[in-house]
């Protein structure tokens, strides 16, 4: 049995993990975002309190085991765009987000029986070229964009074409920083 839980039903965050380590199970967090969603503005302190709130429950369910879980949020001129879950809401966001500049922060946090020993948050800048409606609209017409912060996802590169700097950066709009997250499990000597 693995000493390391992922706090995620991400397939992508899955898939990273197992670039990490295959020494891990998962454990799907039961705690409400929307108890802090709606009270919090702040892009930083919602997305940290996201993933230590996930990390906290899981672990409090899981004795002497080491929880890692993240969370991603989009940023757009300091508003946070969740996961659109409509095609009216997705398309807002496309739109918004066409032919701009806009952060990706993802939070991980670690801990251990209720005790949170690490947390960090990655932050990406991210530029999506210019899409026109037909673009937009067949992209939306994939249902690909509605479960995902900001009504996109960086691996659907036959709809979204954008730059950001790095690999790293690649992984952390994906929502799992798999750098900073190696460094902190090694920092702690979890693996």
């Amino acid at each position: 049995m693995a000493n390391l839980i992922l706090g995620s039903s991400s397939p992508r965050r899955r898939q990273l993990m197992n670039e990490i380590t295959d020494k891990f199970e998962i454990v799907n967090s039961d705690f409400d975002e929307n108890l802090i969603k709606s009270r919090i503005n702040d892009p930083k302190l919602l997305v940290r309190l996201l993933s230590i709130n996930k990390s906290i429950e899981i672990s409090l369910k899981t004795k002497d085991k080491y929880v890692l879980s993240c969370d991603t949020l989009v940023s757009f001129q300091n508003e946070i765009l969740n996961k659109p879950l409509t095609k009216d809401k997705a398309y807002e966001y496309l739109k918004k987000l066409n032919n701009n500049t806009h952060e990706v922060l993802t939070s991980f946090a670690i801990s251990i029986n209720g005790v949170v020993i690490y947390s960090e948050i990655v932050t990406s800048k991210l530029f999506i070229f210019k899409m026109d409606d037909d673009m937009i609209n067949r992209y939306i017409e994939t249902l690909s964009p509605l479960d995902k912060a900001g009504g996109y996802g960086v691996q659907d590169s036959e709809y979204i074409k954008c730059k950001y700097d790095s690999e790293n950066d690649y992984h952390n709009i994906m929502g799992f920083p798999i750098d900073n997250i190696k460094n902190a499990l090694k920092l702690l000597n979890i693996i």
